[in-house]
């Protein structure tokens, strides 16, 4: 029934504190997906809920936006390389330290709105979490925000950057690491059979750059890499990106 599609749309748009614009409920059909995982922290589940009940892609890339107008910018003096995201096609800045609680906070910032959108996604779903909650995060959860498809290759794997930097620092920040030590050398034994650019460290996994990449789904990419690394690749988080991705 219509009304029960409304109160469906208003249980989303408080979760994301969004308002939407007016009839849109006449015109779309809610989708709400059970997507809590164990491996989720609270506040994250509740956002990735909520995003992928928004109508569609168009609804999603509002909010994304609406959440990149209204945080507020980083600190100069926190805009540093130490901070800084390798492999996104756009300036990302991300800064972590703990609560007197032991929870973790973050701030992050982009000098593209799109970008900073997924920034906050990840500043709102993770702050307030406890660092072992993080670190138990996998990137895949933005396909459960239905988001992921919509994005490019460059943009999905900005964003597993974006995660992997954020896992570093609080493994730092709680005296841990991140699924243990990563023998590159050895995985870049393994991936020469993709003739790869680049292959180098990057947050909690490696970036691979190849050109057979080009043209290839984001999870295409990694299937080709989980094939060739096969059972090195539990774990690992591969970032993949074309020559051009890349700035090559």
């Amino acid at each position: 029934m219509a009304w029960k599609r409304v109160a469906a749309l208003f249980i989303t748009c408080q979760a994301l504190h969004y308002t939407p614009t007016k009839h849109t409920s006449r015109r779309h059909r809610i989708r709400m997906r059970a997507t809590a995982t164990a491996a989720r922290p609270a506040k994250l589940d509740t956002l990735v809920t909520a995003m992928a009940g928004l109508p569609d892609d168009k609804y999603r890339y509002k909010q994304l936006l609406h959440w990149a107008q209204e945080a507020p910018s980083l600190p100069a003096s926190d805009q540093i390389e130490s901070n800084k995201v390798p492999g996104c096609l756009s300036t990302v800045y991300v800064v972590a330290s703990l609560d007197e609680d032991g929870t973790v906070l973050l701030q992050g910032d982009s000098d593209a709105q799109l970008t900073k959108g997924l920034v906050v996604l990840l500043v709102k779903g993770l702050s307030g979490a406890l660092p072992e909650e993080i670190l138990s995060v996998d990137a895949s959860f933005i396909k459960d925000c239905g988001v992921a498809a919509s994005l490019t290759p460059g943009r999905n794997n900005g964003f597993v950057n974006m995660l992997g930097v954020v896992k570093a620092k609080v493994a730092a920040l709680s005296g841990g690491t991140v699924g243990g030590a990563i023998d590159v050398d050895a995985l870049s034994a393994k991936l020469a059979a993709l003739q790869p650019t680049a292959v180098e460290a990057s947050g909690s996994g490696v970036r691979v750059v190849a050109a057979c990449f080009e043209g290839l789904a984001p999870e295409k990419r990694q299937a080709l890499v989980n094939a060739v690394l096969g059972p090195d690749a539990d774990g690992v988080e591969v970032v993949c990106e074309t020559p051009g991705e890349a700035g090559s």
